[in-house]
Protein backbone atom coordinates (compact mmCIF):
# COMPACT_ATOMS: atom_id res chain seq x y z
CA UNK A 1 0.00 0.00 0.00
CA UNK A 2 1.49 3.14 -0.97
CA UNK A 3 1.72 6.34 1.40
CA UNK A 4 -0.86 7.74 -0.35
CA UNK A 5 -3.04 5.40 0.00
CA UNK A 6 -2.72 4.87 3.51
CA UNK A 7 -3.11 8.68 3.90
CA UNK A 8 -6.72 8.25 2.79
CA UNK A 9 -7.55 5.26 4.06
CA UNK A 10 -7.16 8.06 7.92
CA UNK A 11 -9.91 9.97 6.77
CA UNK A 12 -13.14 9.38 7.36
CA UNK A 13 -15.05 11.70 4.91
CA UNK A 14 -17.43 9.86 3.20
CA UNK A 15 -16.28 8.53 -0.02
CA UNK A 16 -12.68 10.62 0.05
CA UNK A 17 -10.25 9.14 -2.28
CA UNK A 18 -7.67 9.80 -4.89
CA UNK A 19 -8.78 10.90 -8.68
CA UNK A 20 -6.79 8.24 -9.99
CA UNK A 21 -6.12 6.58 -13.17
CA UNK A 22 -3.88 4.82 -16.01
CA UNK A 23 -3.30 6.73 -19.52
CA UNK A 24 -3.39 4.35 -22.72
CA UNK A 25 0.46 5.24 -22.83
CA UNK A 26 0.73 3.81 -19.38
CA UNK A 27 1.31 7.30 -17.14
CA UNK A 28 -0.69 7.72 -14.06
CA UNK A 29 -2.29 10.68 -12.26
CA UNK A 30 0.16 12.02 -9.78
CA UNK A 31 -0.32 11.34 -5.82
CA UNK A 32 -0.88 14.39 -3.91
CA UNK A 33 -2.76 16.32 -6.92
CA UNK A 34 -6.20 15.63 -7.09
CA UNK A 35 -8.93 14.51 -4.69
CA UNK A 36 -13.03 13.67 -4.51
CA UNK A 37 -15.39 13.18 -1.78
CA UNK A 38 -18.92 13.80 -0.70
CA UNK A 39 -19.17 16.80 1.71
CA UNK A 40 -17.01 17.01 4.82
CA UNK A 41 -19.57 16.22 7.44
CA UNK A 42 -19.14 15.18 9.98
CA UNK A 43 -15.05 16.27 9.92
CA UNK A 44 -12.39 15.55 12.78
CA UNK A 45 -9.68 16.81 13.84
CA UNK A 46 -8.07 13.46 11.77
CA UNK A 47 -9.74 14.32 9.15
CA UNK A 48 -8.31 18.05 8.93
CA UNK A 49 -4.60 16.53 9.30
CA UNK A 50 -5.07 13.71 6.97
CA UNK A 51 -6.25 15.88 4.23
CA UNK A 52 -3.00 18.44 5.08
CA UNK A 53 -0.73 15.45 4.77
CA UNK A 54 -2.58 14.97 1.23
CA UNK A 55 -1.32 17.93 0.56
CA UNK A 56 -4.88 20.02 0.06
CA UNK A 57 -5.15 23.28 -0.14
CA UNK A 58 -8.27 24.22 -1.92
CA UNK A 59 -11.89 22.74 -1.52
CA UNK A 60 -14.24 23.20 -4.45
CA UNK A 61 -18.29 22.52 -2.92
CA UNK A 62 -20.20 21.89 -5.99
CA UNK A 63 -23.45 22.01 -3.84
CA UNK A 64 -26.10 24.09 -4.37
CA UNK A 65 -26.98 27.06 -1.44
CA UNK A 66 -29.74 25.62 -0.22
CA UNK A 67 -27.76 22.49 0.56
CA UNK A 68 -24.50 24.70 2.01
CA UNK A 69 -26.68 26.59 4.43
CA UNK A 70 -28.90 23.15 5.39
CA UNK A 71 -25.75 21.12 5.67
CA UNK A 72 -22.66 23.62 6.52
CA UNK A 73 -19.14 22.97 7.76
CA UNK A 74 -16.29 24.54 9.51
CA UNK A 75 -12.65 23.80 8.17
CA UNK A 76 -9.67 25.43 9.42
CA UNK A 77 -7.91 28.24 7.97
CA UNK A 78 -4.93 26.03 6.55
CA UNK A 79 -7.61 25.31 3.72
CA UNK A 80 -9.23 27.79 0.70
CA UNK A 81 -13.14 27.00 -0.02
CA UNK A 82 -14.29 27.55 -3.16
CA UNK A 83 -18.12 27.53 -3.23
CA UNK A 84 -19.61 27.26 -7.40
CA UNK A 85 -22.65 25.06 -7.87
CA UNK A 86 -21.97 22.69 -10.47
CA UNK A 87 -25.63 22.10 -12.15
CA UNK A 88 -28.51 24.61 -12.80
CA UNK A 89 -31.04 22.79 -14.78
CA UNK A 90 -33.05 23.94 -17.91
CA UNK A 91 -36.12 24.42 -15.26
CA UNK A 92 -33.60 26.68 -12.92
CA UNK A 93 -33.75 24.07 -9.82
CA UNK A 94 -30.04 23.09 -8.88
CA UNK A 95 -30.70 21.19 -5.54
CA UNK A 96 -28.95 18.01 -6.79
CA UNK A 97 -28.85 15.98 -3.60
CA UNK A 98 -31.76 12.92 -3.96
CA UNK A 99 -32.33 13.17 -0.22
CA UNK A 100 -33.65 16.82 -0.91
CA UNK A 101 -35.63 15.32 -3.46
CA UNK A 102 -37.81 12.99 -1.70
CA UNK A 103 -39.29 12.46 1.78
CA UNK A 104 -41.24 10.24 4.26
CA UNK A 105 -44.40 10.18 2.12
CA UNK A 106 -42.65 9.69 -1.16
CA UNK A 107 -43.71 6.53 -3.45
CA UNK A 108 -41.87 4.36 -5.75
CA UNK A 109 -42.75 6.67 -8.17
CA UNK A 110 -41.58 9.83 -6.89
CA UNK A 111 -37.98 8.36 -5.88
CA UNK A 112 -38.57 7.82 -9.94
CA UNK A 113 -39.35 10.98 -10.66
CA UNK A 114 -36.48 12.56 -8.40
CA UNK A 115 -33.87 10.10 -10.64
CA UNK A 116 -34.76 11.27 -13.37
CA UNK A 117 -33.80 14.62 -12.84
CA UNK A 118 -30.55 13.40 -11.58
CA UNK A 119 -30.00 11.75 -14.81
CA UNK A 120 -31.18 14.75 -16.68
CA UNK A 121 -28.11 16.83 -14.97
CA UNK A 122 -25.85 14.31 -16.61
CA UNK A 123 -26.24 15.29 -19.69
CA UNK A 124 -25.94 18.68 -18.69
CA UNK A 125 -23.01 18.87 -16.34
CA UNK A 126 -19.98 18.50 -18.94
CA UNK A 127 -21.03 21.94 -20.77
CA UNK A 128 -20.15 26.03 -19.81
CA UNK A 129 -20.05 24.63 -16.14
CA UNK A 130 -18.24 27.09 -14.04
CA UNK A 131 -17.48 24.69 -11.71
CA UNK A 132 -15.08 23.12 -13.93
CA UNK A 133 -13.45 26.01 -15.38
CA UNK A 134 -12.76 26.21 -11.55
CA UNK A 135 -11.24 23.36 -11.84
CA UNK A 136 -8.99 23.71 -14.15
CA UNK A 137 -8.12 27.33 -13.36
CA UNK A 138 -6.81 25.68 -9.71
CA UNK A 139 -5.15 22.77 -11.04
CA UNK A 140 -3.04 25.65 -13.43
CA UNK A 141 -2.16 27.91 -10.76
CA UNK A 142 -0.05 24.68 -8.94
CA UNK A 143 -0.99 25.88 -5.21
CA UNK A 144 -1.16 22.35 -3.78
CA UNK A 145 -3.57 19.37 -4.04
CA UNK A 146 -7.51 20.36 -4.93
CA UNK A 147 -10.50 18.21 -3.19
CA UNK A 148 -13.71 18.31 -5.14
CA UNK A 149 -17.11 17.50 -3.19
CA UNK A 150 -20.72 17.28 -3.70
CA UNK A 151 -22.88 15.80 -1.10
CA UNK A 152 -22.07 12.28 -1.60
CA UNK A 153 -19.35 12.68 -4.38
CA UNK A 154 -20.84 10.54 -6.35
CA UNK A 155 -22.80 12.30 -9.40
CA UNK A 156 -21.65 15.94 -9.81
CA UNK A 157 -18.66 14.89 -8.24
CA UNK A 158 -18.16 12.03 -10.57
CA UNK A 159 -18.61 13.68 -13.72
CA UNK A 160 -16.02 16.60 -13.07
CA UNK A 161 -13.62 14.32 -11.76
CA UNK A 162 -14.21 11.65 -14.84
CA UNK A 163 -13.93 15.19 -17.19
CA UNK A 164 -10.62 15.90 -15.45
CA UNK A 165 -9.64 12.01 -16.03
CA UNK A 166 -10.93 12.85 -19.62
CA UNK A 167 -8.82 15.27 -20.28
CA UNK A 168 -5.45 13.79 -18.78
CA UNK A 169 -5.95 11.05 -21.22
CA UNK A 170 -7.01 8.09 -18.37
CA UNK A 171 -7.97 5.44 -20.33
CA UNK A 172 -12.11 5.50 -20.47
CA UNK A 173 -12.55 1.72 -18.77
CA UNK A 174 -10.54 3.14 -15.97
CA UNK A 175 -12.68 6.40 -15.54
CA UNK A 176 -15.60 4.27 -15.37
CA UNK A 177 -14.54 1.63 -13.03
CA UNK A 178 -13.18 4.60 -10.67
CA UNK A 179 -16.92 5.99 -10.99
CA UNK A 180 -18.25 2.76 -9.66
CA UNK A 181 -16.30 2.56 -6.88
CA UNK A 182 -18.81 5.27 -5.27
CA UNK A 183 -21.02 2.28 -4.72
CA UNK A 184 -19.06 0.82 -1.94
CA UNK A 185 -18.77 3.80 -0.43
CA UNK A 186 -22.12 5.49 -0.40
CA UNK A 187 -24.13 1.96 0.12
CA UNK A 188 -24.22 1.94 4.07
CA UNK A 189 -25.24 5.75 4.11
CA UNK A 190 -28.23 4.82 1.53
CA UNK A 191 -29.35 1.79 3.61
CA UNK A 192 -29.50 4.15 6.75
CA UNK A 193 -31.60 6.87 5.43
CA UNK A 194 -34.04 4.28 3.90
CA UNK A 195 -34.37 3.29 7.43
CA UNK A 196 -34.81 6.78 8.56
CA UNK A 197 -37.33 7.30 6.21
CA UNK A 198 -38.91 3.99 7.24
CA UNK A 199 -38.99 2.86 3.59
CA UNK A 200 -39.06 -1.38 2.90
CA UNK A 201 -39.64 -3.44 0.42
CA UNK A 202 -40.05 -2.74 -3.41
CA UNK A 203 -39.58 1.50 -1.90
CA UNK A 204 -36.45 0.34 -0.70
CA UNK A 205 -35.03 -1.32 -3.05
CA UNK A 206 -35.82 1.70 -5.58
CA UNK A 207 -33.80 3.88 -3.28
CA UNK A 208 -31.17 2.23 -3.38
CA UNK A 209 -31.21 1.90 -7.06
CA UNK A 210 -31.53 5.05 -7.92
CA UNK A 211 -28.97 6.36 -5.42
CA UNK A 212 -26.26 4.34 -6.89
CA UNK A 213 -23.88 5.36 -9.60
CA UNK A 214 -24.42 3.44 -13.26
CA UNK A 215 -22.41 3.25 -16.05
CA UNK A 216 -25.15 4.04 -18.05
CA UNK A 217 -25.29 7.66 -16.23
CA UNK A 218 -21.89 8.50 -17.09
CA UNK A 219 -21.89 7.29 -20.54
CA UNK A 220 -24.80 9.80 -20.99
CA UNK A 221 -22.65 12.51 -20.37
CA UNK A 222 -19.89 11.00 -22.87
CA UNK A 223 -22.53 10.59 -25.21
CA UNK A 224 -24.01 13.92 -25.24
CA UNK A 225 -20.08 15.41 -25.55
CA UNK A 226 -19.63 12.98 -28.61
CA UNK A 227 -22.85 14.37 -29.88
CA UNK A 228 -21.84 17.27 -30.17
CA UNK A 229 -18.08 17.61 -30.79
CA UNK A 230 -16.04 15.49 -33.10
CA UNK A 231 -13.52 14.90 -30.40
CA UNK A 232 -12.94 15.66 -27.31
CA UNK A 233 -10.07 18.37 -27.62
CA UNK A 234 -12.01 19.99 -29.82
CA UNK A 235 -14.97 19.95 -26.29
CA UNK A 236 -12.59 21.21 -23.81
CA UNK A 237 -11.08 23.66 -26.19
CA UNK A 238 -14.97 25.19 -27.24
CA UNK A 239 -16.11 24.90 -23.84
CA UNK A 240 -13.63 26.17 -21.18
CA UNK A 241 -10.67 27.30 -23.67
CA UNK A 242 -8.22 24.54 -22.70
CA UNK A 243 -5.92 24.90 -25.94
CA UNK A 244 -3.62 21.78 -26.78
CA UNK A 245 -0.73 23.66 -25.13
CA UNK A 246 -2.60 24.04 -22.23
CA UNK A 247 -3.99 20.29 -21.83
CA UNK A 248 -0.44 19.88 -22.46
CA UNK A 249 0.94 21.42 -19.55
CA UNK A 250 -1.43 19.96 -17.47
CA UNK A 251 -0.42 16.83 -18.13
CA UNK A 252 3.22 17.42 -17.53
CA UNK A 253 2.35 18.57 -14.53
CA UNK A 254 -0.32 16.21 -13.44
CA UNK A 255 0.88 12.77 -14.49
CA UNK A 256 3.85 10.87 -13.63
CA UNK A 257 6.75 10.98 -16.28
Amino acid sequence: MGVDQMETNRISIPNFRRIAGKTADGRSIRNHMLYRSGAPIPITVQDIKGMRECGIRHIVDLRSDEECCAHAYQLSDAFVSHHMSALKTRDGLENFYFFMLIDKSSTVEDIKRAASFIHEGYRILPFHNPALALLLNLMEADDGAVLLHCSSGKDRTGVLAALLQKMLGVKEDVIMQEYLLSNAYILPDTLRHAKELGFQGDTRDMLVHCCSVHESLLRSSFDEVEKRYPGWEEFFEAEYGMSEKRIRNLKKRYLEP
